[in-house]
């Protein structure tokens, strides 16, 4: 049975999201179990299931909150005219 284009799409998408997430935890040392299931919803559109240890879900959490609250701006340096 052909898969329909909703299918690969979520296929698609659980692979990347697969690859970001196991390039985010490389980058910063981490390990631990990580699994992205594509599925359709019942909306007829591309889903994925994200499973993962309590380790991993934490650091991605408080990751997530980190980029919630942009860091503050840097003030200009003063124009100076010579």
């Amino acid at each position: 049975m052909a898969m329909t284009e909703n299918e690969r799409q979520a296929v698609r998408l659980a692979d990347d999201l697969r690859n970001h997430i196991g390039r985010w935890l490389a980058q910063r040392g981490l390990q631990g179990p990580v699994s992205v299931s594509p599925y359709v919803g019942r909306d007829g559109r591309p889903n994925v299931l994200i499973r993962t240890d309590a380790h991993v879900a934490r650091a991605l959490a408080m990751s997530l909150d980190e980029r919630s609250h942009p860091p503050p701006q840097r003030p200009l340096p003063p124009n100076r005219h010579v």
